[in-house]
């Protein structure tokens, strides 16, 4: 009875997790706006003007600090007005970046880089979701099922 319980878990995980990751998960903004920028064409290629080695210390933890990170300014104008970007790129930064922004709003330009990052919470959640589910299903087909 118990093998039957967690099979029956385990398969209703699978058909509620698919729905949960297609509908509730946030989607990368950054990607869509990317793409939505080419399509409407608000692309502008950035000039570097400044990049600052930031270096980790011994004591930093995590791998990111220990990584050599530039911070790196860029300029780029738009309908005559001259606007900043800066981004930290790990290792190599290049001298030219295209930056996509929305169609009016050239002061919300990204790069390629920044709409390819997802938020950390996202993975954790993808992760812990379906032994939520998995546990939640469990615990209801036992009082069900007893």
């Amino acid at each position: 009875m118990d093998m039957v319980r967690w099979v029956l878990a385990v398969g209703l995980t699978i058909v509620l997790a698919i729905p949960f990751y297609t509908l509730v998960l946030p989607k990368n903004k950054g990607q869509e706006m990317v793409r939505k920028a080419k399509s409407d064409g608000t692309v502008v290629t950035a000039d570097l003007v400044n990049a600052v080695l930031l270096m980790g210390t011994p004591g930093d933890l995590h791998r990111s600090q220990k990584d050599t990170r530039w911070k790196c300014t860029y300029t780029y104008e738009v309908d005559g007005i001259q606007r900043n970007y800066t981004f930290i790129f790990v290792r190599d930064y290049p001298r030219q970046l295209e930056l996509y922004y929305p169609k009016g709003q050239p002061q919300r330009a990204i790069c390629s880089a920044q709409a390819q990052q997802r938020p950390g919470c996202a993975y954790m959640l993808m992760t812990v979701a379906p032994v939520i589910f998995a546990a939640v299903i469990y615990g209801v087909l036992g009082l069900i099922m007893d």
